[in-house]
């Protein structure tokens, strides 16, 4: 008894202690484009809302995509072997195929890109300095996170996003603001991520590095399918801008980026508990009482504890913005309102995807994704013509509540049905 009372504190003090470290890490991530819409104008915030975009876009394409396959097979290699060689051999080749991958893609596609993004030619490399900074990054955060370091894990983002953060204000300070220093921010801060962190790795666990032919399949199998899935997800978070690129002028954009800004980093700090739970889930997948327990008694507590930070959101963030930004970005406080309905949404099904992919459902978990993204681009080519950045709002709800919907009832249906006769056959 005594020991189980333990046990769950120290569970609980964890938690929080991630929870936390998170919340500041997403917050310090959100004053950063924040702190940019400050000094630039609405029109200039919208060139470099499409600038990270494309560092995004590029991150979606490679290194997104492997990013929880590796967390998944490190931590089961991890159990296996107390090593994570063979994961870590496969993520760290992947990263320097993806970064000769972006950098081409820069260099033959850079006249449409720089059109696209309203940024001179010469402000491209600091999208692919931007780009490779992120990736390094997310290498070292990821390299903790399979080695079951979940603290120093999300340290890396929290002293990155920190980093960056300090760095803008020195430039705004010294008089170098441009669209090009801002998004060479992001090489900047893996700088100091490196001087940081890259001492504290258990090399022991990584090297020799080794390369197993069955585990790449593996690990490549689930990829695949995290592809389209992490492709979608990119899209549901930048696709509105395709759209809005060519309906709306670029102040416009600018509004509605500054309002999505703050409502995806409410998504940003929600995602943190499916990085929490996801190695507890991996781990006991097969244990029907912690599973019951995290789904009817963790869920339900953490959902409510969110959906009280979001009313005050709701209340409060329209003050805050003009007291901060004037009458600047007025239009965008009604565009975060409507926003924060995809928020409440997304806080409802986060508890999912852990135990989706713990269960290797993730074909069904991204066709999901993949209809919310068609739906929402759909609606997109028909409300923005019509309401603007309003539009552009809207279709992003409606493609939330139809994701949950399609959810809610697969995993009922399906997926929480598999998993009580997948535990019962172990139990059994």
């Amino acid at each position: 008894m005594w020991t189980k009372i333990k046990q769950n504190l120290a569970d609980a003090k964890l938690f929080l202690t991630y929870t936390f470290l998170g919340s500041i890490s997403k917050a310090l991530g959100a004053v950063l484009p924040l702190v940019v819409a400050k000094i630039l104008s609405p029109a200039q915030f919208g060139s470099y809302s499409l600038g990270k975009m494309l560092i995004f876009f590029f991150s979606a394409l490679t290194i997104s995509s492997i990013q929880r396959p590796f967390i998944v097979f490190a931590n089961e290699e991890l159990n296996q072997s107390g090593k994570i060689a063979k994961s870590f051999t496969i993520k760290f080749f992947f990263v320097i195929a993806s970064l000769i991958v972006g950098g081409l893609l820069i260099f033959l596609f850079s006249a449409q890109i720089a059109k696209f993004a309203q940024i001179e030619n010469a402000d491209l490399w600091a999208v692919f300095a931007g780009f490779f900074g992120f990736s390094i990054c997310a290498l070292i955060s990821n390299v903790f996170m399979g080695l079951n370091q979940r603290i120093k894990s999300i340290l890396v983002d929290l002293f990155y996003n920190l980093f960056a953060t300090v760095i803008i204000i020195f430039l705004y300070l010294t008089g170098n603001i441009t669209i090009k220093s801002c998004l060479n921010v992001y090489f900047y801060a893996m700088l100091g991520i490196i001087g940081c962190f890259i001492w504290q790795i258990d090399y022991r666990k990584l090297l020799p590095m080794q390369f197993d032919l069955h585990h790449l399949n593996k690990l490549f199998d689930f990829t695949k399918w995290i592809f389209l899935g992490v492709t979608a997800s990119y899209f549901i978070n930048w696709g509105d801008n395709l759209i809005l690129r060519y309906y709306v002028s670029m102040e416009d954009i600018g509004h509605y980026n500054f309002a999505y800004q703050i409502s995806k980093t409410i998504i940003f700090l929600t995602a943190t508990i499916y990085f929490y739970f996801l190695p507890f889930i991996i781990q006991n997948i097969n244990d029907k009482k912690k599973i019951t327990h995290y789904l009817d008694s963790k869920r339900p507590k953490i959902f409510i504890l969110g959906l009280c930070g979001l009313v005050i959101v709701y209340f409060l963030a329209p003050y805050l913005i003009e007291l901060v930004y004037g009458e600047s970005y007025r239009k965008s406080e009604q565009i975060l309102r409507l926003l924060l309905i995809s928020n409440l949404v997304n806080l409802y099904v986060v508890f999912l995807p852990a135990i989706y992919e713990a269960l290797r459902f993730y074909k069904s978990l991204n066709m999901i994704a993949i209809i919310q993204i068609i739906l929402n681009l759909l609606l997109d080519f028909i409300l923005i013509p019509w309401l603007g950045i309003a539009g552009a709002a809207i279709a992003t709800n409606i493609g939330y509540l139809a994701m949950a919907a399609m959810m809610e009832w697969h995993f009922r249906k399906h997926v929480l049905n598999g998993l009580k006769n997948e535990t019962q056959r172990n139990i059994d």
